[in-house]
């Protein structure tokens, strides 16, 4: 969890915090980018991999690496994600390791840093790849009402994680290459999301919905596991704030989408410790045996809060 804690810092200091100017936010992000690079010496170490993969935890390093170049101008950042832009992507745009066949939601975050790579070398492939993994949602399996499936392996299953895997690059390429009609189904996975996960005594968001019922662990009545998990709800509200950068203000489900990125932060104040400012991995069962003060999803929280 110390990992996940220090890229997701990262993210969360590369925005420039106005509310206190005192603190130097940019240089807490670039000395967390030198720990990282000198920790994981090749990018798709991070997160204690052991052989390379294209996955959602080096996209959101190499995101946050990218950003703090785009602020700083620091060159070791941008090489690091050049190198593993170039380790992965080959010069017709496939991707090492990656399978569309595989319908997996966490992939598509993996490759959010590409626009950056391509508008800053106009390179052909990270266009290309680009293309690739934007073409998985044109058949990526849905639920009835439109919401994507987690994972082909998971059928029928709606995880709140996966709208951070997924719903940032969607918007993003929506953004990036002019095609406003997407952005009705981008917000629509949160709609959906939000109707069969949303808990209304707490606030809260169950992790996640089996639309089948199939599942051991889904309520056979409303289809949603069985527990609130911190992290999960920490990926939900990071995927709120920032498809809002590039939802259009003027869109008619941008005030959905802030609502519920209030109503939950609302709820969750509820639930943080009042001694550490942080949350438990079971959110709502902080004097349950087993249960812990939890980094990332504390650190998710901060991050979209602060932002949000």
């Amino acid at each position: 969890m110390r990992k996940i804690l220090s890229l997701l810092l990262i993210i969360l200091l590369s925005i420039n915090l106005q509310a206190k100017p005192k603190l130097n936010y940019i240089a807490w992000a670039e000395k967390i980018a030198d720990s990282e690079m000198k920790h994981n010496p090749d990018l798709w170490m991070a997160d204690f991999l052991k052989t390379p993969k294209w996955d959602y935890t080096q996209g959101l390093v190499a995101k946050a690496m990218i950003d703090i170049y785009n602020k700083t101008n620091k060159q070791s950042c941008y090489f690091y994600v050049k190198a593993f832009a170039d380790y992965f992507v080959i010069n017709d745009g496939e991707i090492l390791t990656y399978k569309i066949s595989d319908y997996n939601i966490d992939r598509l975050n993996g490759g959010n840093f590409l626009f950056d790579m391509y508008t800053h070398t106009r390179e052909e492939k990270y266009l290309n790849a680009i293309k690739l993994l934007r073409e998985q949602l044109l058949t990526h399996p849905r639920v009835a009402e439109g919401a994507f499936w987690h994972k082909k392996v998971y059928p029928n299953q709606v995880w709140l994680d996966g709208l951070y895997m997924g719903s940032p690059f969607y918007a993003h390429y929506a953004s990036y290459f002019n095609e406003p009609s997407l952005f009705d189904d981008v917000t629509k996975q949160f709609i959906v999301a939000d109707k069969y996960t949303l808990d209304i005594k707490t606030g809260l968001n169950y992790h996640g919905w089996d639309e089948s019922r199939s599942q051991k662990w889904a309520n056979p009545v409303t289809g949603q596991s069985p527990n609130f998990w911190s992290r999960s709800m920490g990926w939900y509200l990071m995927a709120i704030v920032d498809v809002l950068d590039y939802l259009p203000a003027n869109h008619p489900d941008r005030p959905k989408l802030i609502n519920i990125l209030n109503r939950l932060s609302i709820a969750l104040l509820k639930f943080q410790d009042r001694k550490t400012g942080m949350w438990y991995q079971v959110t709502n069962l902080p004097k349950r045996e087993g249960n812990y003060l939890e980094s990332s999803g504390t650190a998710m929280f901060s991050y979209a809060m602060a932002k949000g």
